[in-house]
């Protein structure tokens, strides 16, 4: 079969923020028909794409069966987990930090070896260890509530929302994970609510702060100073940024959406453009070319 994409590295559209309607927080979406042929009708520029859910892949395993079995969204080249989390510690206003693995799908036994990672991963509370999957959730949301009549649908919903593990649990488990390790990119948000750059209130989170942008290979930002400045040409340069976060890191913004009407229309219209083949290798490429491969704007660059 000839490629869609013949003359290999082309500007795209690629949004890698898209909630379902199996997001249990904030969700705003009319159900999965209506959301399944919203994402049909997105703009052509659309090349890839990433569902997002908090700390799961459900709704993304309803988008695999759409894709590859139902012959549906047949119109992005490349579909996506993009796991949320929230950890600590907590910003300046409260929020905890949000940090997202971003999975390659290209090993068929990929959605049982995220599942499998995600049930290794575990949240303590009252001396009990949950762990992050269906059940384990669940099981903490309804012994947060202590609320005997409480339904598993509400009491996932509160798991998810108490599920808070720290940094360095997040990392510990992630290093473990041969597989997931090998096969995922971190993103952390650097908004100054629920992102990294929110640990800045205190001299004793900056070297928290650091950690996190070390550990993570993409920054999740459509503000200019923060592209200028992870590229080393703000007030750290290049050489600073190596020493300090291993390096430049490129910036990344999706629509975040949350209700169809949302969906690919990130705010003041920054869309994010990667130079690259719609796939997860290609993704990888900026990680290494983050100032020629990645740009946010209406329009893709000259």
């Amino acid at each position: 079969m000839p490629s869609k994409y013949p003359r290999g590295s082309e500007w795209g559209r690629w949004d890698l923020h898209v909630h379902t309607p199996a997001s249990v927080l904030y969700n705003q979406f009319k159900g999965w028909d209506t959301y399944i042929n919203a994402l049909e009708s997105a703009d052509a520029n659309i090349c890839a794409i990433g569902i997002t859910d908090y700390a799961s892949i459900e709704g993304y395993k309803k988008i695999y069966i759409k894709k590859n079995k139902n012959n549906r969204l047949q119109n992005f080249h490349l579909i996506i987990p993009n796991i949320e989390f929230r950890i600590s510690p907590f910003t300046k206003e409260g929020a905890a930090i949000n940090i997202h693995l971003l999975v390659d799908v290209s090993d068929s036994n990929h959605i049982d070896n995220i599942e499998d990672a995600l049930s290794r991963f575990t949240f303590t509370f009252n001396e009990q260890k949950y762990p992050c999957n269906q059940i384990g959730l669940t099981n903490l949301g309804k012994v947060y509530k202590q609320d005997s009549l409480i339904t598993d649908e509400v009491a996932y919903k509160e798991g998810i929302c108490q599920f808070k593990p720290s940094f360095d649990s997040f990392k510990d488990w992630f290093k473990n994970e041969a597989w997931l390790k090998k096969n995922s990119i971190i993103a952390v948000s650097n908004s100054s609510n629920d992102g990294a750059s929110g640990l800045s209130h205190d001299d004793g989170y900056k070297a928290v702060r650091l950690e996190i942008y070390r550990f993570s290979h993409i920054v999740l930002s459509s503000n200019p100073n923060d592209r200028i400045y992870f590229l080393g040409q703000g007030v750290d340069t290049e050489e600073e940024l190596e020493r300090k976060i291993n390096g430049r890191k490129p910036c990344v913004h999706g629509s975040d959406a949350h209700k169809e009407e949302k969906l690919f229309k990130p705010d003041i219209d920054r869309y994010c453009w990667i130079k690259a083949n719609p796939t997860f290798e290609g993704l990888r490429q900026i990680l290494y070319e983050p100032e020629t491969r990645v740009h946010i704007g209406k329009t893709i660059p000259d």
